[in-house]
């Protein structure tokens, strides 16, 4: 009796096609636990590259020519060929192409979240009859797109596609082909808000430098105003005496003594602002927090008596040196007094005073200004020093934040509250030095 082989319907034998299929599902597997790991181990930074690795993982696994990742543009009005691989050889691609109306029907399928595939171009519908052509174009003879779906919303698409020649897909192909689309939803919408993040981040930083620098070229050409316009006023004085005829010698050289001095001011600007601008950090020295407070009330002393502010200097007689960053503490004082000139415009001249004080704190020493304004609103003290917020109008909310980046930056805090009597206090803490000098 001669044995027979059973033969599948196709012709093929039944054991082989079951090892053939258990031997495809096995690779199956295998292929979504490596794209899985992929994207688990690389870093944030290596997305887009482990992106385009992993499309040629799965072509080559699955004997495929090309794999497309499509995202819609904000308004979905068109796709965008983002990531793409394929064999060598092929039709090239441009990274970027935009659909722009050439895949109408396939359009319309993904943005309902539809998955299709077609074995063949002539499987597809009538009115898919402009998808036709110009998958054609592209060589495309076998497709299977899936949607990028997250939370809720489709944002792009996965598409393979055989260009050699047609291709039957099989249920677990589809399967897996899906599951790994849903991965790839997963990796490109996280990675998409990570660039959200970033550039909403970049953003914000350059509105602060933008803010910060707006703030800082309003005060330079206030603070340079001044000295520029006692220079201008002291050179036409000596040219009136010399033109008149009687020109003092001992005068022409006061004049000129005026003169360098406002040049040294405003040059000093021009420093501070440069040293506070540094990429590099600032130098730190011992410094006597009695000196720098004389020397920074010496250099607004132009623009509190221009708002007709009085101010009244309690400084202790023995402090412990601070190692600091001269031109930052001296930023923090400034800003903390215009704050103060700033609360005392709405009332009259006569009350407007503001009181600068030095006392030592245990190990620290503190810096204390306060002003006889209206004080800061009780809504607003829990948030005063974070970044934008401010309780004028058209405040930017920069130089408080600021303020606390440098005490902190120190070692140090900046605290602030209403004084008992009247207007707003701010006390800046900073450590100490064992070193006394004299006030």
């Amino acid at each position: 009796m001669n044995h027979m082989v059973k033969i599948a319907s196709s012709g093929t034998p039944h054991h082989l096609r079951v090892e053939h299929d258990l031997a495809s599902a096995l690779r199956l597997q295998r292929l979504l636990a490596e794209i899985s790991s992929r994207f688990v181990t690389r870093p944030a930074g290596e997305i887009e590259e482990t992106i385009e690795e992993t499309q040629r993982l799965i072509c080559e696994t699955l004997y495929l020519d090309r794999s497309t990742l499509w995202l819609f543009s904000k308004d979905h009005s068109e796709l965008a060929l983002a990531h793409f691989w394929q064999q060598p050889g092929s039709i090239p691609l441009r990274r970027n192409f935009v659909t722009n109306g050439h895949l109408p029907w396939a359009e319309g399928k993904i943005i309902r979240g539809e998955s299709f595939h077609f074995s063949s171009l002539d499987d597809l519908p009538p009115e898919a009859s402009i998808d036709v052509e110009t998958l054609r174009t592209h060589g495309t003879k076998s497709n299977a797109t899936f949607p990028l779906i997250a939370d809720g919303k489709v944002f792009g698409a996965l598409a393979f596609a055989m260009l050699k020649k047609e291709r039957h897909w099989t249920g677990d192909e589809l399967s897996s082909l899906k599951l790994t689309a849903q991965i790839f939803s997963h990796v490109v919408s996280r990675h998409q808000a990570e660039l959200c993040a970033d550039q909403l981040r970049e953003e914000i930083q350059r509105s602060s430098r933008a803010a910060v620098l707006g703030e800082i070229a309003a005060a330079l050409a206030h603070e340079i105003n001044q000295p520029l316009t006692a220079i201008l006023g002291n050179a036409q004085a000596a040219r009136r005496f010399i033109t008149q005829g009687n020109a003092d010698p001992t005068e022409i050289l006061s004049i000129l003594d005026d003169i360098i001095r406002d040049d040294k001011r405003a040059a000093e600007v021009i420093r501070n602002l440069r040293e506070m601008l540094a990429d590099s950090p600032a130098q730190r020295e011992l410094c006597c927090l009695n000196e720098l407070v004389r020397e920074t009330i010496e250099f607004l002393r132009p623009d509190l008596t221009e708002n007709r502010i009085e101010y009244r200097l309690d400084l202790a007689p023995l402090l412990s040196r601070i190692k600091m960053a001269r031109v930052e503490i001296q930023q923090v004082l400034i800003n903390l007094v215009s704050n103060a000139t700033l609360a005392m415009s709405g009332i009259p001249p006569e009350e407007r005073k503001i009181f600068i004080g030095t006392r030592a704190s245990g190990s620290a020493v503190e810096l204390r200004v306060r002003d006889t304004g209206g004080g800061i609103p009780p809504e607003h003290l829990d948030r005063i020093f974070e970044p934008f917020h401010s309780t004028r109008p058209d405040g930017l909310g920069i130089g408080l934040a600021v303020c606390r980046r440098i005490a902190e930056a120190h070692g140090g805090k900046i605290m602030a509250g209403n004084a008992s009597s009247a207007g707003a206090e701010f006390v800046l803490s900073l450590c100490g030095h064992p070193s006394k000098v004299a006030g």
